[in-house]
């Protein structure tokens, strides 16, 4: 059984329906999904999400061991077969509350300790963390584009060195305990990372988002027909994208190893 956690901030709560990864008319047509789960929080910063995280990584296990036995859930532990992919979107608003980087760094170390931690899957977990982006009302405050493009680079550092001192063999769940210093194995699917972050800086900019200083000049300008009328969150064509990029990663993650 796959199934799909979406989490996060108003870019998780403004999600259509319709568009979001492994749902109707999406990779869930082509396999076996669960119907996904999604909560989004308008102003939530990433330290906020967190408890959401925990809630619905709760109630998909919930749901997922009571599926596979047909009866309820009487163990912590999914069945070996199991997929999980939980998409995440949070941190801009850790900009706007003008918390420290080193503050939302911190955050997105305890999320990630949410999924691979605490949640302790026995089938085969991954997380896809999509990244922060330029979004047209930037243009009117050009000292926020430098902060999205330093996020955007020090969430990717933290997710790579924190997937590098983790080891994802199979599982122990004497490991569990012992934190995040301890080697801790998850599942046995190896041909692909269990973190993934998507660069979103300038995934909205269209041509722009080539140009010589394009990123830390901020030189790309996020292009309004992806967005919503508030030139701040993305509208459906912006969201097709997104879908298609972490439909695209969700296949990378579960194609089978050559």
């Amino acid at each position: 059984m796959k199934r799909l956690v979406v989490v996060g901030d108003s870019d998780i709560a403004n999600w259509p329906k319709e568009l979001i990864p492994a749902g109707e008319g999406g990779i869930g047509t082509e396999t076996e999904w669960d119907q996904p789960i999604v909560s989004g929080h308008s102003g939530a910063t990433l330290s906020e999400v967190l408890p959401h995280l925990r809630r619905v990584l709760a109630e998909s296990r919930s749901k997922g061991m009571g599926k596979s036995s047909g009866k309820p859930a009487i163990t912590t532990r999914a069945p070996e077969n199991d997929t999980l992919v939980v998409v995440a979107c949070a941190g801009e608003n850790d900009i706007g509350e003008g918390l420290s980087l080193g503050k939302s760094i911190e955050a997105l170390r305890e999320f990630a300790d949410a999924v691979f931690l605490e949640h302790h899957s026995g089938g085969n977990l991954f997380l896809l963390f999509l990244g922060p982006k330029f979004e047209p009302w930037l243009e009117h405050d050009p000292s926020y584009k430098k902060k999205y493009e330093a996020m955007a680079r020090a969430f990717q550092r933290c997710l790579e060195e924190y997937e590098a001192t983790t080891s994802f063999g199979k599982d122990d769940s004497t490991n569990i305990s012992k934190g995040r210093s301890a080697t801790t194995n998850y599942g046995d699917n190896s041909n692909s990372g269990r973190i993934h972050f998507i660069d979103c800086l300038t995934m909205f900019c269209g041509e722009t988002a080539n140009v010589p200083g394009a990123r830390l000049g901020g030189r790309a300008r996020a292009d309004p027909r992806f967005f919503a009328s508030d030139q701040l969150h993305l509208g459906n064509e912006g969201y097709a994208i997104w879908k298609e990029v972490v439909e695209t990663k969700i296949r990378e993650c579960l194609a089978p190893s050559k």
